[in-house]
């Protein structure tokens, strides 16, 4: 039966006698929750289970590197009036003034948790038996292919020739500079005001943005069309 991981990253500083007192106190407190700070996302833990077996642990993730840690040390310095995000502004030139050694703190309390990381993870692959990890390793690999289809087509995809906007979608972006600004910040109010203009739009005035939608689309179907000729002779 495979054991639950739960504490395995822990085991692992204890076993290489990483004190908490190694850890700055609020990287420290990150890190008292391990499991929860360790785990990995859903679809790698669902990699990680082997077809027919039963559910197993998740495996442990990568620790924190140095300025990681020294923003978890920050950010229970943050001034009550700034907000979460303008203080991560500030954390960058913050890091960069710190002086060599100071940074080397840092870089020696990930190089700890970077050594319990090594061990841990030689621990959790221990539980596995050869088919179980060759079937993690397909179901990855499998993963990272689909994933890299998705990202070529996506960027194929935008790469082509735009569809354009149909007729009201032109009336919108026309009317849209002169509404008010308050208006025009806000997509759903444009569309709100829009869709009242459109309403009263003469006919003649729609008919024009129709036949501007109709001559937008040959030129796109043309683009289009050029595009998969180009593409055939390329193949052949």
């Amino acid at each position: 039966m495979l054991r639950t991981s739960t504490t395995t990253l822990a085991r692992a500083m204890a076993a290489l006698r990483i004190a908490p007192a190694v850890v700055r106190p609020t990287a420290a407190r990150v890190l008292a929750v391990t499991p929860r700070f360790y785990q990995t996302t859903p679809a790698v833990h669902a990699a990680a289970t082997g077809a027919g077996s039963e559910e197993v642990p998740e495996p442990p993730k990568r620790p924190p590197n140095s300025f990681a840690l020294f923003t978890a040390d920050m950010s229970a310095k943050r001034p009550a009036d700034v907000r979460p995000r303008d203080w991560f502004k500030q954390l960058k030139p913050m890091w960069d003034a710190l002086s060599e050694s100071e940074r080397g703190e840092y870089r020696d309390q990930y190089a700890k948790l970077k050594l319990a990381h090594e061990v841990a993870v030689a621990e959790y692959e221990a539980q596995f038996t050869p088919e179980q990890r060759a079937e993690r390793e397909r179901k990855v690999a499998e993963a990272a292919v689909v994933k890299t289809v998705k990202k070529e087509r996506a960027a194929a995809k935008k790469a082509g020739p735009k569809r354009p906007l149909n007729a009201f979608q032109m009336f919108m972006m026309d009317q849209r500079p002169n509404m008010p600004a308050d208006i025009q910040r806000d997509m759903t109010k444009v569309a709100t005001e829009a869709s009242r203009l459109w309403k009263e739009l003469p006919e003649s005035g729609k008919k024009e943005y129709q036949a501007r939608n109709r001559e937008a689309m040959r030129k796109y179907m043309l683009e289009v069309a050029m595009g998969e000729g180009q593409g055939g002779a390329a193949s052949e």
